[in-house]
């Protein structure tokens, strides 16, 4: 390397410097994209299942209370009065299962909604009692049927939605952490990578320096033996043309 001239030196030098740049930002690159494919992930299928079983929760709770504030009045109109309020609930929670099941994939997610559909007979059965009777005025006979079935019913339904809605929450959370474990990843990789490089350009400097610096001090000695050497051979000259 003392052999090369200055000029590739430092093409060498910069080279080098550059060449691990281009690779910290070919990493950087690579590591964003494996984030936004996560994130892409995240958003397409757990999120959107999450939020369609939050939404189904949310209706049958709904319609648990509506239910039961019907079964408990006095009133005999007050269920006619909710009517279309328990036929949109009910072809609502209806479109949100026919979405939702195509988008199961796991045995876990799968077992999960077989379950639900399991209890919701029986809560159903409970509903549309109270419901008749009473429409016949049989307000005793309703609140036995809302102890003794609906509400047993309904807080089962309630639960075993609320567990498939806890695996939707819990895939969520474990693409988060493996988009966070890519970005740490990603973080460490290039502060290493970065230290390196400062430490590559730091010694490419101190050694382009001490070399540019040495052929300087170098340079004058050269000078100065030149014209001594010429007088040496001058002298040899005339002593052998003298003989």
């Amino acid at each position: 390397m003392k052999n090369l001239g200055i000029g590739v030196r430092l093409g060498i030098g910069f080279g080098v410097v550059l060449l691990l740049a281009a690779l910290m930002t070919g990493l950087g690159m690579l590591r964003l994209q494996q984030v936004a494919e996560r994130t892409h992930a995240m958003m397409q299928q757990p999120l959107t299942k999450e939020r369609l079983v939050s939404d189904w929760y949310r209706l049958m709770h709904t319609s648990v209370r509506r239910t039961t504030a019907v079964a408990r009045s006095a009133d005999p109109s007050l269920g006619q009065f909710f009517a279309a309020e328990t036929k949109a609930s009910i072809e609502g929670i209806a479109q949100l299962r026919d979405k939702l099941q195509p988008m199961l994939g796991s045995e876990q997610e799968k077992a999960a909604f077989q379950k639900i559909l399991s209890v919701r007979d029986p809560y159903n059965n409970g509903r549309d009692k109270i419901t008749k009777l009473k429409q016949e005025g049989l307000t005793e006979e309703a609140n036995q049927v809302l102890e003794q079935e609906f509400v047993p019913a309904g807080d089962a339904y309630l639960a075993e939605i609320q567990k498939l809605l806890d695996i939707q929450r819990a895939s969520i959370d474990a693409t988060a952490r493996e988009i966070n474990a890519i970005y740490v990843n990603a973080r460490n990789s290039l502060i290493g990578l970065g230290v390196v490089v400062l430490g590559i350009g730091i010694a490419f400097a101190f050694w382009l320096t001490r070399g540019i610096t040495t052929d300087q001090h170098r340079a004058p000695e050269r000078r100065q033996r030149a014209p001594g050497q010429h007088a040496r051979g001058q002298r040899l000259g005339y002593r052998r043309q003298g003989r």
